[in-house]
């Protein structure tokens, strides 16, 4: 049976797997009655002080922050959640980044979910077969925000309301 993966390759997560997410929003709280809900960032990260800068950035910006440290984590959290935005390293404690980006893109839900992937210098380039940029570590709460910044707001459908 043809898995889509090659031989030897780890399979997705099951749906239903547990993980821990944990979720921050611009002031900590909910929106309330505002007329948009506050895009998402998944941050998928390692190192707790990029994933402290990688918060502070898209929190900034208005997001709320769903925080995974592990790439089975990241596409639970993922599938689960719809986000905005996908940030993360391709250095993941439990699987290969690259690994991730194909689970990823492999779900037509997420497909065209923008990923901003965070490479060292020694890691050569990334296929990220759809929406998304490569940034260098060690990454500025600038730059991550002007690659955030590249991307507007997804609606179901992927077209935007009108102005109102």
């Amino acid at each position: 049976m043809d898995d889509g993966l090659s031989p030897g390759r780890r399979r997705p997560p099951a749906k239903g797997a547990h993980l821990k997410i944990e979720a921050t929003g611009p002031d900590g709280e909910s929106s309330g009655g505002a007329e948009k809900p506050p895009r998402r960032a998944l941050i998928a990260v390692s190192a707790q002080s990029t994933m402290r800068l990688c918060a502070t950035a898209v929190e900034e910006l208005g997001f709320s922050a769903d925080r995974v440290d592990a790439g089975i984590g990241a596409v639970v959290a993922a599938r689960e959640g719809k986000p905005d935005v996908i940030i993360m390293d391709l250095q993941l404690r439990d699987v290969p980044g690259r690994e991730v980006v194909e689970w990823l893109r492999s779900n037509p839900e997420l497909r065209s979910t923008p990923i901003i992937v965070l490479t060292s210098s020694a890691e050569a380039e990334v296929e990220l077969n759809g929406p998304g940029v490569a940034l260098r570590m060690p990454v500025s709460r600038t730059a991550l925000q002007r690659a955030l910044e590249q991307f507007p707001r997804r609606y179901p459908g992927g077209v935007d309301p009108p102005d109102l």
